[in-house]
């Protein structure tokens, strides 16, 4: 009978605990300013006014010219993301007729390049790889997949296999559209 009697008054404060708890998580505080209406303490109202024209800016009302596209480069990869999400483009290369083997696996190690919102949506843009120049081969794999969660994806493309990309001016052309 001691050890029952012991345990009654725990239950009861935990109940009590918790149900304080529960009450305290609930309380919410509010704080409201009021903006002052007197005329003294208002701020003072600065009026700046721009310059006609910055340094190095000879014409500010004149809008510059788009830059001149990249020129194409024999079997290079240009991509237009057209849609309006962030996408992550993804190459697989396909291993070198001289560099195959028995032993060796069919594809080199995948490559990508990440586009914000509508990049390179007019002349689409150039890729590049940091140690050697990007050269697409048939049977190259190429996919696209959105950024943002949304699940959406593009692909995949096998170039020379299936119509996109396009094969234009020397160059591949990889145009992702919504």
């Amino acid at each position: 009978m001691g050890s029952k009697s012991a345990i009654i008054p725990m239950i009861l404060a935990a109940l009590v605990g918790g149900v304080a708890a529960l009450l305290l998580s609930q309380l919410q505080f509010r704080v409201w300013l009021e903006p002052s209406t007197s005329d003294q303490e208002q701020l003072p109202i600065i009026n700046v006014n721009p310059p006609d024209s910055l340094p190095g800016q000879e014409n500010p009302g004149v809008p510059t010219p788009l830059p001149e596209p990249t020129p194409p480069v024999e079997n290079g990869l240009r991509v237009s993301n057209q849609t309006p999400y962030p996408l992550r483009v993804v190459l697989l290369p396909r291993q070198g007729a001289s560099g195959a083997s028995q032993t060796a696996p069919p594809f080199q190690d995948p490559v990508h390049w990440d586009f914000e919102p509508a990049e390179g949506r007019q002349q689409g843009l150039l890729l590049s790889l940091p140690e050697s120049e990007l050269r697409l081969i048939p049977g190259d794999v190429l996919v696209a997949f959105s950024l943002d969660g949304s699940r959406r994806y593009w692909g995949p493309y096998v170039v020379g296999e299936t119509p996109t990309p396009s094969q234009a001016g020397g160059e591949w052309r990889l145009i992702l559209t919504p």
